[in-house]
């Protein structure tokens, strides 16, 4: 069951340029139409903490994620708590784009979406003591993503900490930018927000998350940046172990580079200078480190190289 819940989060994770005049909105993106599911209310096109537990194979609802006329627009907006459950220790809330979960998935949820957007933008407000706020990391992740054969392709994605100084009742725009990785159109669009995802949780914070639009056209990446991206290869990722390989077939540079890793706060974590090329690969090995999102950077003689790594 922790793994499963683990997997959901780093998952999404998997999740700078152009102009933000054109917004795109999708169905229910204003959080305004609920329905009951399953015996208990639900934003109608997301999932929730109460719909993993059943595919987790536990029916009982949390009741995490609600409805709440607490709004920046509309009529309602999603509120994500942490709260005590069955098994002893908090669950947290989550808010999962589509209608349907899978186990097997490479991402939960999702959507059929074929636009470039520049960046996601939101509004939110965290409520509950600035300690609680800071330890539970709540966080949003974005993919874009194509189907290529029997394997995905991540497009773009984003990623952050919705962390506030001080508690308050306004709202905060949030603008999100996708960092592409490819010059291809997505076919899937995955978004999930959560109230935390740290090892533990505290019960009396709260996320509140209303006016989803992505925003903007990112403009093609370079024909040299387009390249080298195609060029590096990143497996097993998401890891369970924490444990990556990087390969390239056709840039020996890339894997010889000098790379950093950072965690979600931007702390660096692990710092490598130049690396041999052994023909084989080139390992990162992150074991020990919490469950949760990092940022791969090379520093490649073309320019700067990121990747997202998950550990599970």
């Amino acid at each position: 069951m922790k793994n499963f819940l683990r997997s959901l989060i780093c998952a999404g994770a998997l999740l700078w340029a152009g102009a933000a005049s054109a917004q795109t909105t999708f169905t229910n993106s204003s959080l305004d139409t609920w329905a009951v599911r399953n015996g208990a209310e639900a934003p109608t096109g997301w999932q929730t903490f109460d719909d993993v537990l059943r595919v987790a194979g536990f029916p009982i609802p949390a009741g995490t994620t609600t409805k709440t006329t607490d709004k920046q627009g509309g009529t309602f907006a999603a509120k994500l708590e942490n709260k005590n459950s069955f098994l002893g220790v908090p669950f947290p809330g989550f808010l999962i784009l589509g209608t349907r979960l899978s186990e097997s998935a490479d991402f939960p949820g999702g959507i059929p979406y074929t636009g470039r957007p520049a960046s996601m933008q939101f509004y939110y407000k965290r409520t509950g003591p600035v300690a609680g706020i800071q330890d539970d990391s709540a966080t949003v992740n974005v993919v874009l993503s194509k189907r290529i054969g029997n394997r995905t392709q991540v497009i773009a994605d984003g990623a952050m900490l919705l962390r506030t100084a001080t508690p308050g009742t306004a709202y905060a725009l949030m603008n999100l930018p996708l960092t592409y990785y490819s010059n291809q159109t997505a076919d899937s669009l995955y978004i999930l927000f959560s109230s935390g995802m740290a090892e533990n949780l505290n019960t009396n914070t709260a996320l509140f998350v209303d006016e989803i639009t992505m925003v903007g056209t990112a403009g093609p990446l370079s024909t040299g940046d387009a390249k080298q991206n195609a060029q590096l290869a990143l497996f097993p990722n998401p890891s369970a172990t924490g444990r990556f390989t990087l390969t390239s077939t056709e840039e020996p540079a890339i894997l010889t580079a000098p790379l950093t890793v950072s965690d979600a706060t931007g702390r660096v974590v692990l710092r490598q200078s130049a690396g041999a090329n052994t023909g084989a690969g080139r390992f990162v090995d992150l074991q020990g480190r919490p469950a949760g999102i990092y940022t791969l950077r090379l520093d490649t003689p073309r320019g700067p190289l990121t990747r997202k790594l998950v550990i599970q």
